[in-house]
Parts: structure tokens; C-alpha cells; sequence
């Protein structure tokens, strides 16, 4: 008797495949999204440096190596004086302060990150950084 429900399983295996083979669904899709412009945004905030940096760049995504964007100038940079930087500082949910940022540009000739003319942004802010704030 055993034998037998053995045997039913078994036949009911091929016709279960079948089903589930031509009931799946496809969905196509691209990972890769239209463009969009999303900065990026580095920076470190330290109360005991007398100036701050920030660096924004684009973020991108496409097809191909994705190492090849990045030598792409347009990919990632932002044109020169397209940006209007600042770092705001919040007290309570009440804006308290507003450090604006002066662009510049920097090389860096060697190395991963080589490049010729990044642009960066600066602001003196020695004494400016609160504890009790959110920036």
C-alpha cells in the first residue's frame, strides 16, 4: 500500500512543475532607473577644527562598468557655482544658525581619486559649532 502513495507522489510531480512553470510570472525590469540628480554629501563636523569641508558630488548609476563614470567628469561633478552650500544649525526645531560656504577647487594628481580642479567647499567655523544644536 505504501507503494503505491509512493507512486501517486511521483506522478503528481511532473504535472506539479508544469503548473508552477507556466503559472510564475515575469516582470521585466531595469535596475538601472532613469537619471535622477542625487548629490552626495561628505563632510566631517569637528567643534576643534578652525575650518570645515564639504565635498558634494553626483551620485550615478548606469549600464556598463561603473568605473568608467567616475572618470566621466559630468557624472559626478557639479558644475562650478551650481551649488549654494551651508551648514544649518537647529535648536529646538527652530532654525539658530546659518554658516555659509565659499567654493573652491583642489587637485589631487595621484592615486583613486585623481583629479584636476574638484570642487570643494570651505567655511571657517572655529567656535561656530554648537553642542546643543542639530546641524
Amino acid at each position: 500500500m505504501k507503494h503505491l502513495d509512493e507512486m501517486k507522489n511521483i506522478r503528481f510531480i511532473p504535472l506539479l512543475l508544469a503548473v508552477l512553470f507556466f503559472a510564475s510570472c515575469e516582470v521585466e525590469f531595469s535596475p538601472n532607473a532613469e537619471w535622477k540628480d542625487v548629490p552626495v554629501v561628505y563632510c566631517v563636523l569637528d567643534q576643534e577644527d578652525d575650518t570645515t569641508w564639504v565635498r558634494v558630488e553626483r551620485c550615478y548609476l548606469g549600464e556598463g562598468n561603473i568605473f568608467s563614470y567616475g572618470n566621466i567628469r559630468d557624472s559626478i561633478v557639479y558644475p562650478a557655482g551650481s551649488l549654494s552650500v551651508a551648514i544649518l544649525g537647529y535648536q529646538g526645531g527652530a532654525l539658530k544658525d546659518s554658516i555659509p560656504f565659499t567654493e573652491t577647487t583642489v587637485d589631487r594628481d595621484a592615486g583613486d581619486f585623481a583629479s584636476v580642479g574638484m570642487p570643494i567647499f570651505y567655511s571657517k567655523t572655529q567656535n561656530r559649532l554648537k553642542q546643543n544644536y542639530t546641524y
